[in-house]
């Protein structure tokens, strides 16, 4: 676990059902993503002469990249994905600073661990204080209000 010092408390989180709301949007849309890369792939494949079997072997790769590079890239880069965006949430770290790429692709291998088992990881937003999710305590984050940054360095 990233053991920043207390987490800031002059902004508010945001709970549990806009953060479900969030990563219902961001999981439909990371499969739009997937199908469209998945399905760019699979047809260079095969015009290249690939073997159906080694053009449908790229379709898992094209979801699980297009899964590391948009919560990778959005979180680090951004600060938020378009699920968060449109819940007006934002991740930084305990500091309210933004996160970097390696900070990012960590939250999101501890996500992995957030969903096992049952989801419980996810579920401990419900009644953490500073409603953090699993992966928030391991990486270190807070998924706070946009709203509440105005005039902050970040």
């Amino acid at each position: 676990m990233v053991t920043d010092a207390a987490p800031q408390t002059q902004v508010g989180r945001v709970g549990f059902l806009p953060r479900l709301a969030a990563y219902i949007i961001d999981v439909l849309l990371t499969w739009v993503i997937a199908g469209i890369v998945g399905g760019g792939l699979w047809a260079l494949a095969a015009t290249a002469g690939a073997t159906e079997e080694t053009a449908t072997a790229m379709l898992p790769l094209a979801a699980i990249g297009a899964v590391v590079g948009y919560f990778t890239v959005l979180h680090a880069h951004g600060r938020q994905t378009v699920g968060k965006r449109i819940i007006g949430g934002v991740v930084l770290d305990t500091h309210l600073r933004p996160i970097g790429y390696g900070r990012s692709l960590g939250r999101l291998a501890a996500e992995i661990l957030s969903a096992m088992p049952f989801n419980l990881g996810y579920l401990w937003a419900l009644w953490d204080r500073e409603s953090q999710t699993f992966h928030d305590k391991i990486a270190g984050t807070l998924v706070v209000r946009k709203d509440d940054l105005h005039g902050r360095a970040p």
